[in-house]
């Protein structure tokens, strides 16, 4: 058995070797611990930026290619809008089109090249003739459907439609018509 003496020394040791254990954890344990848990969150959130990092890096490519592809079919469209002189451009494409259909278009006015006014801050300034004949309902129809989808940088504007006066025999539905024919221009610099 262990005398009285020799059990209050040890429960006073025992006291002194816990105080000392928990101040050692106080005071080192502890706040390496917490460095260790700031460290662990910087390391998450550098881990985070890397991976954010690597994305922007993979979907930078995609975007780059889509950029070239863009700027392909932009280049392209490009090739198609009006180039030298405006008037002869629009004429003679406008000469050249109708051919495929049954519109006459006897009169075309000169044109008037200004800013653009159907899509604003564009870089493109517009070109606007007006022209004017006849045909029927259907064909012209056709003609300006056709038109704008196999010009996409051309628009029909202001299109009056009246039936034909005077008509010649067995043209009595034959309409008249006049329409302003907008194209985009690439701007000269």
């Amino acid at each position: 058995m262990i005398t009285k003496e020799k059990r209050t020394q040890l429960i006073a040791t025992s006291l002194v070797v816990l105080s000392l254990l928990a101040c050692v954890y106080f005071i080192l344990i502890r706040p390496q611990q917490r460095k260790l848990g700031v460290f662990a969150e910087k390391k998450n959130a550098a881990n985070q930026k890397l991976k954010d990092i690597n994305e922007t890096k993979r979907v930078s490519a995609t975007i780059e290619s889509e950029l070239a592809q863009v700027s392909a079919q932009l280049a392209a469209q490009e090739k198609n809008m009006a180039s030298g002189d405006e008037y002869v451009w629009m004429l003679s494409t406008i000469r050249q089109f109708k051919l495929a259909y049954k519109v006459e278009i006897p009169q075309y006015s000169t044109i008037v090249i200004g800013e653009n006014s159907l899509i604003p801050k564009f870089p493109y300034k517009q070109a606007t003739m007006t022209i004017s004949g006849t045909a029927y309902y259907h064909e012209l129809g056709r003609f300006v459907s056709d038109l704008e989808n196999r010009f996409p940088q051309m628009r029909v504007l202001n299109l009056d439609v009246q039936p034909a006066s005077n008509p010649a025999p067995g043209e009595f539905e034959k309409l008249t018509f006049k329409m302003d024919v907008v194209a985009l221009i690439k701007s000269r610099q």
